[in-house]
């Protein structure tokens, strides 16, 4: 009988201590990123003349993407572009694209070389949700 007192203590003690402790809310403001560069066919295409280069799932393909400006967009933003890169690096593909089809269809209809720039919500790890993307016309 003392066992089962014990014991019964000892789970009512143990639930009061998780009830106490407040859920993790992430507070901290949306992330908007805005690349402005072309498609390229390779990394080391996508990485010449300085530019950084982001690999971009898009549908279902991974292609190279020569960043030749990066910035956050708001006021309210502390970190630069290429910090928000760095920080993707390491992880393959650095975005994941998704979004609205229509703007969907637009970033994976540009072709190598074609200027584009990339608008979007950074959610989770490396999720880019779409906002805008504008494709300049190609060049005859």
């Amino acid at each position: 009988m003392y066992r089962a007192i014990a014991l019964g203590l000892l789970f009512v003690t143990a639930s009061a201590g998780v009830a106490r402790e407040p859920p993790s809310v992430d507070v901290r403001p949306p992330l908007v990123i805005r690349l402005e560069g072309h498609f390229a066919s390779d990394r080391t295409e996508a990485a010449a003349n300085g530019a950084d280069a982001v690999s971009m799932r898009v549908r279902d393909r991974d292609r190279w993407f020569s960043a030749v400006r990066v910035r956050t967009v708001g006021s309210d933003q502390t970190r630069s572009g290429r910090d928000i890169l760095a920080d993707l690096a390491p992880l393959q593909p650095n975005l994941i694209v998704v979004g609205a089809e229509d703007l969907v269809r637009r970033l994976d209809g540009a072709r190598v070389g074609t200027p584009v720039v990339v608008e979007g919500l950074l959610s989770g790890s490396r999720t880019l949700l779409l906002r805008d993307v504008v494709v300049q016309p190609q060049k005859p």
